[in-house]
């Protein structure tokens, strides 16, 4: 967001940063990164665009690269990845922030579940459980 950007920008901004606000499903460069780093927001892709997603980030990366991601994993009392909380789309959940209801798209998974996904795409992937609430880890394609 433009408000996050703006206070990234005046408490740690350096002169070699570019702040860049776009959409990752639309935005390209031609820039080639070593590492790309994704907090908190495998879980917030919508199935239809998650394997698209990779390949983008396969594109962006040096040959030596990888993505290093975190992310809430599964745990009892959670929807399943794919499981339906709504009379919707199975990613789609309610969350309550504040006293307002949300609609959010919140796929939880395990971190052998999001393993496998990026197996099948042709990552090679080391990602683990950081004890009951999260997992982190980091992926590189196959080459």
């Amino acid at each position: 967001s433009p408000r996050m950007l703006a206070q990234n920008r005046s408490h740690y901004g350096e002169p070699h940063v570019e702040y860049v606000r776009a959409d990752v499903f639309s935005w390209d460069t031609d820039d080639r990164f070593d590492l790309i780093v994704m907090g908190f927001f495998v879980s917030h892709v919508p199935p239809a665009r998650f394997d698209g997603l990779w390949a983008r980030l396969r594109t962006w990366l040096r040959p030596s690269g990888c993505v290093w991601l975190v992310d809430e994993r599964w745990q009892p009392g959670f929807p399943r990845a794919g499981g339906r909380s709504l009379a919707g789309p199975s990613h789609a959940h309610r969350r309550r922030l504040g006293g307002r209801h949300y609609t959010i798209v919140k796929l939880f998974y395990t971190p052998e579940e999001i393993t496998a996904k990026l197996d099948a795409l042709g990552w090679d992937a080391d990602i683990r459980g950081t004890g009951e609430r999260f997992y982190a880890g980091t992926a590189s394609p196959r080459r």
